[in-house]
Formats: C-alpha cells, sequence, structure tokens
C-alpha cells in the first residue's frame, strides 16, 4: 500500500510538471493579443500613441515594445526592458468597446514567474488606465436633440442663459453651444462639435467616450473625454470627466463637469413640397452622386449621398408663392451640424425634370428668400427621377457639318457630322470621317456617337436639353444664340446659367466647332460642299468623342 502510493505520488508529480512545461511552452508559442486590438490608442498622459501588435506592446513607461510571453483571459504577461533589465509586467485588460480598452498593470518583477503569481501583484487600488482607439469607427450618439442644457463646471451651474444641444445630419455628431453666466467663473460661450466614439453599459451606469473639435482645441488632450450619463423626465443627466480618461465618474450626476439636458424641439412641417416632386419620391443628381428623398407625407426632404450619409434634411415650413411649374418654399434644414432656414425655388422643366435654387442658411424664416441670400446664378441643381428615363423629341432639327476639329487622333483629316431628331425624333448621331481612306470613292465611317434625348426646356432665350450618350452617361446641353449662329456646351453636373460653367470646372472638358448647316433632315443637299445656311459655333465635351476619355469622378 505504500508503495502504491509513493508511484501515484511521483506519477502525480511528474504529470503537474509536464502539464506546467506544455503549458508554458503553448503559452509562449500561442501568447497573442485580440486581433481586433491591434492598432494605435491614445491614453492621457503619454507622449507618443500606444500602439498594439499581434503578439507586442508598447505602454505607458515602456521604452522599448514589451513581448507578450503568456496569458490567461484578459491577464497578459509582457517581457520588457527597464535600465538594461528585463523584467516581467502583468496587465489585466477589459475591452469595453472595439473604440475602448481599459487596464490595470502590476510593477515590474525581474525574476519570471507563474502568471498567477506576477497578476496577483495588482493591488485593488493599482491606478485604472483607459485607452481610446485613434482613428476609431464612430457611433451613433445616445443623445438626440435638440436639447436645452445647463452646465456645472465646479463654480456653480450655469443655466441662464440656456446652453444648447443640436442634432447634425452625422448622427454621430452634436453640436454644443455653450453660453456664459455672468455670475459663473469660467463660464464662456463657446461652439464645439461632438463625436461619438463609443457607448457602453456597467451595472445600470451608461458611458459615451468622445472627442470634441474646436478651433481652439490643439490636442488629443484637449478633445478626448468620458461621460456617464442616465436618462431623466426632463431629458438626461450628463457627467463629464475633467481630462482623456474615464477617472472621476462616480455617478451621471457626480462628475467634474455635470449637465442636465433638458429635451427641445425643431419646427415640424407646416406644408408639403409640390405635387410633381412628390410624385416620384426619390429623385437624382445628373451624375448619380447624390439623391433626394420626398417622406410619405411630402413635408420632409432628405438629401443623401451613395453611401446613404444624409447632406441635408429640410423641413417644408411655409409655401411663398406657387404656379403651375413653379414654387417657392421656406424650409427648416438642418446640414452637417448648422440648422436654420432656407429658400428654395422648384422649377418643373418637365415631366422627368426637374431644377433646384437653393439659399444660404438663415436664422429667421423672414430673411431665406431674399434675393441677396441667393448667391449666384448659377445655384441650380437639376434633377431626374431615380428610375429609367424616358426619351422624347430632340430640339434644333436638322443636319449639320462639323469642321475645324483636332482629329490626329483618329486620322490626319477627319470631317465630322451631326443629325438631330432626323433618323429618330428624339437621338442625335455624331459622325465621323476620315477623308483618303475611301473604299470605291465612298467614304469611310469610323465613328459614330449617338445621344438619346430626354426633355428640353427654354429660358431667356437660352435652351437646356438633357440627354444621354452611348455610355449610360447623362449630362446637359446648354444651346446659346451667337450672332450668325449658336453656341452649344455639355455640362456633366448641372445645367449652368453660363456658357462655360465656372461652378464645375474640373466636370467639363471642352472643344470648340465650327459648324455649317446642312439643311433639314430631307434636304438633298447632303454633300461637304454643300454651305447653306449660317455658321453655328458648337461647343461639345469629350463625351460626345469616344475618342476623349473622361476624367475619373
Amino acid at each position: 500500500m505504500i508503495v502504491l502510493n509513493s508511484i501515484l505520488g511521483v506519477l502525480y508529480v511528474f504529470i503537474i510538471c509536464w502539464n506546467n512545461a506544455e503549458g508554458k511552452k503553448r503559452d509562449k508559442k500561442d501568447c497573442h493579443f485580440p486581433l481586433d486590438w491591434t492598432g494605435s490608442w491614445f491614453q492621457s498622459g503619454v507622449r507618443e500613441t500606444i500602439v498594439i501588435r499581434r503578439t507586442t506592446i508598447r505602454i505607458k513607461s515602456m521604452v522599448e515594445d514589451g513581448n507578450c510571453t503568456h496569458y490567461n483571459r484578459d491577464k497578459f504577461v509582457v517581457k520588457q526592458r527597464q535600465e538594461n533589465k528585463e523584467c516581467y509586467t502583468c496587465l489585466a485588460i477589459t475591452s469595453k468597446h472595439p473604440n475602448v480598452l481599459q487596464y490595470k498593470m502590476s510593477e515590474c518583477v525581474e525574476r519570471k514567474s507563474s502568471l498567477k503569481h506576477i497578476c496577483g501583484r495588482i493591488t485593488g487600488d493599482a491606478p485604472l488606465y483607459s485607452m481610446f482607439r485613434v482613428g476609431g469607427e464612430p457611433v451613433p450618439s445616445p443623445f438626440s436633440g435638440p436639447f436645452e442644457f445647463s452646465y456645472d463646471n465646479g463654480y456653480g451651474e450655469c443655466r441662464d442663459p440656456s446652453s444648447h444641444v443640436d442634432t447634425c445630419t452625422d448622427n454621430t455628431k452634436l453640436k454644443l453651444t455653450y453660453q456664459a453666466c455672468a455670475d459663473i467663473p469660467l463660464s464662456e460661450h463657446k461652439n464645439v462639435q461632438l463625436e461619438c466614439l463609443a457607448t457602453w453599459q456597467e451595472g445600470s451606469s451608461n458611458f459615451m467616450v468622445g472627442r470634441f473639435t474646436h478651433k481652439n482645441i490643439m490636442s488629443d488632450e484637449e478633445s478626448y473625454r468620458c461621460f456617464i450619463y442616465e436618462a431623466t423626465p426632463e431629458g438626461f443627466s450628463v457627467a463629464q470627466s475633467a481630462d482623456g480618461t474615464c477617472n472621476g465618474l462616480y455617478s451621471a450626476t457626480g462628475g467634474p463637469v455635470n449637465m442636465r439636458f433638458r429635451k427641445d424641439r425643431y419646427p415640424s412641417p407646416m406644408c408639403t413640397f409640390p405635387t410633381w416632386m412628390v410624385a416620384s419620391q426619390k429623385w437624382r443628381t445628373l451624375q448619380r452622386h447624390y439623391k433626394y428623398v420626398i417622406h410619405e407625407d411630402g413635408g420632409v426632404m432628405t438629401k443623401v449621398n451613395n453611401h446613404q450619409k444624409v447632406a441635408h434634411s429640410d423641413k417644408c415650413i411655409e409655401i411663398q408663392s406657387q404656379t403651375v411649374n413653379m414654387t417657392t418654399a421656406v424650409t427648416f434644414t438642418i446640414e452637417g451640424c448648422h440648422h436654420g432656414y432656407k429658400c428654395y425655388k422648384f422649377h418643373k422643366r418637365g415631366d422627368q425634370i426637374i431644377e433646384i435654387e437653393s439659399s444660404g442658411i438663415v436664422d429667421r424664416p423672414s430673411e431665406a428668400c431674399s434675393e441677396h441670400n441667393f448667391e449666384t446664378r448659377d445655384s441650380f441643381e437639376t434633377l431626374l427621377p431615380d428610375s429609367t428615363l424616358a426619351a422624347n423629341s430632340c430640339p434644333h432639327v436638322g443636319r449639320y457639318d462639323i469642321v475645324g476639329t483636332s482629329t490626329e487622333d483618329i486620322c490626319s483629316n477627319r470631317k465630322s457630322t451631326a443629325s438631330i431628331g432626323c433618323d429618330t425624333p428624339h437621338e442625335m448621331t455624331f459622325n465621323h470621317f476620315c477623308e483618303g481612306n475611301s473604299i470605291n470613292d465612298v467614304e469611310l465611317q469610323v465613328v459614330k456617337d449617338s445621344f438619346v434625348c430626354h426633355g428640353h426646356w427654354g429660358e431667356d432665350g437660352v435652351h437646356y436639353l438633357i440627354a444621354t450618350d452611348k455610355n449610360s452617361v447623362t449630362s446637359c446641353l446648354v444651346f446659346n444664340k451667337e450672332a450668325g449662329g449658336m453656341r452649344v456646351s455639355n455640362h456633366l453636373a448641372t445645367c449652368p446659367r453660363s456658357p462655360v460653367s465656372k461652378q464645375y470646372p474640373d466636370k467639363v472638358r471642352s472643344l470648340d466647332f465650327s459648324v455649317t448647316s446642312l439643311g433639314q433632315c430631307n434636304s438633298s443637299s447632303a454633300g461637304w460642299s454643300a454651305k447653306m445656311g449660317t455658321t453655328v459655333f458648337v461647343l461639345l465635351t469629350s463625351v460626345f468623342l469616344s475618342s476623349i476619355l473622361l476624367p475619373a469622378i
């Protein structure tokens, strides 16, 4: 019996030693930080950003990267060098949010020991450090404004006049307007933006990390702040840290800075947008970069980009004037983190074409539609239904001879003709021929560009045409009368009220053409030598010619 017990004892010791040895090998081989922790992190009081890699970390007093040697759940033993000596530190790291890590650390011991021994040296009152991810993806704010608020920075509550929290079109941001109180020291008037980076819950407490931006904020140390908040019948109680940590936050009413949010209200829609605009509900810009979405009630309009980010939101407040094809409306607008009143002039140019003129944002609705509030005549935005466009008849029907082009990219001596509405009423074609490359004295056609017309209108003697080319690029052609003819410009972004767009110079590439009319579509004089009518000057953009490449947009 004694022999058996001895054998079992030796076997037990052997198994324990073998497991410990294998465990150390496994820990050392597999020791790594979670993949979603890797990256750069801000920590208050640390000059350089903290970098976490798969197996290394450099925090606080480390002079070089520390190597993870072994770990267990949220505890990591890191080998580092201090004063030319190797030592081992335990880091107890907790992830509160993908953008927030908090940790405690032990003192650095020179002798390598077990994780339990080293991590056991972390005392209960050890400092808690917070790290915020640099460049982390922001998250929706838990506060949906507007709010009035008062604040107490330790010198008394500043509540009269009330400060204000405004919603931004980006739901990760808020605009805070602080008011100064004459009897409260260190209270001041300022406007700041607060971007929400993380939210999480600990028990019944709700936490948030945000980043302030303001012209006077020059460093991350001044920018990052931590908050604890709770809902109240009026709105929210919010406590804010004094620095870029989460220290000193004991409750939603017990922090270095305390705020009380009281729910406020923006104006509600009081009218509806034109019925011919509400009918389609979704409209797009020429280049498809933005969409205007009309809500079902017809009183709210939202402009979004291709990533569904809101550019601005508008509520119809007042219809100032209305005719069959034109409506002037005052809206309450939120654009970015600015809000106020705006004037829109909606022009119906056809069954599937709308143009919008918009003013700047002002504080009072009575000032929104003042003429000086419309900055330029080039403030038109052309909208089309967010669906398939129907074909319609083209203007300026006839055949044209285009001369004076630069054609060396195709052949040394090219001639071109234009046919508008001749083959079909809704089609324009541009045929390009090379002289000298003939078969049986028949000129050889080398390029054919075609456009489908969707609608056109006239304004102050100028004609505007919406058309789509064979590459499905929709653009606006502007026909301006000149002495002895007319000038045509093609624009990819909008229909400008000047011959050459100054508003979108990077979106327009132009070529000049001298054009002679060859007569009506049924004219028998269609040869190159037939010179009938007056000279027409045409400015055609590169989208007319497949030999000219459009710039990437």
